[in-house]
């Protein structure tokens, strides 16, 4: 049984309404990734389990959701100096220096520990990113100047502060 229907009594329109629905409160990307769930589950319903799917999946046998397309905006000459000139010697400065060195989102860069700092292999070890999978990121010898500052700046164990208004706070 799924929600109030039977597998057997299961409909494409119950997908769709439930889509439609959906989607009068929440981003397409959320639909998409509710609807990724159900589809998933159903597949591995009919085949981890042997259990019949009379009219087979029938997320498939409906019309998602488009998302918007990804952001293509790159940094355009000379913004790039005028960003850090423009914050020179403040922890936003080292933030977006070190952002720009090594390529880290904004997530990864408050979430920086020292102890996850290893200047003498010019590395910054990095748990659980955004795919769920550990990672090493190399630093350059620019990233390891502004990391030894923000080292030395910190008293907290986070190398890059966290408080409102240093890079985007979103309460």
């Amino acid at each position: 049984m799924l929600g109030a229907h039977y597998l057997n009594d299961f409909k494409a329109s119950d997908v769709a309404g439930y889509r439609n629905q959906r989607l009068r409160t929440v981003s397409a990307a959320s639909v998409l990734k509710e609807v990724g769930i159900l589809r998933h589950t159903l597949n591995l319903a009919a085949t981890e389990s042997d259990t019949p799917l009379p009219s087979g999946n029938l997320v498939q046998q409906i019309t998602l959701p488009r998302t918007a397309p990804a952001r293509k905006r790159r940094l355009q000459r000379g913004e790039a100096q005028r960003l850090l000139e423009n914050t020179h010697g403040t922890p936003l400065g080292g933030a977006i220096n070190l952002a720009l060195e090594t390529k880290m989102w904004r997530s990864e860069l408050l979430s920086i520990r020292k102890n996850a700092i290893d200047l003498n292999q010019s590395t910054v070890s990095r748990k659980s990113t955004r795919n769920g999978e550990d990672r090493v990121v190399s630093l350059s010898s620019t990233a390891r100047g502004v990391l030894k500052q923000l080292i030395d700046k910190q008293a907290a164990s986070h190398v890059v502060p966290i408080h409102r208004g240093l890079i985007a706070y979103t309460p």
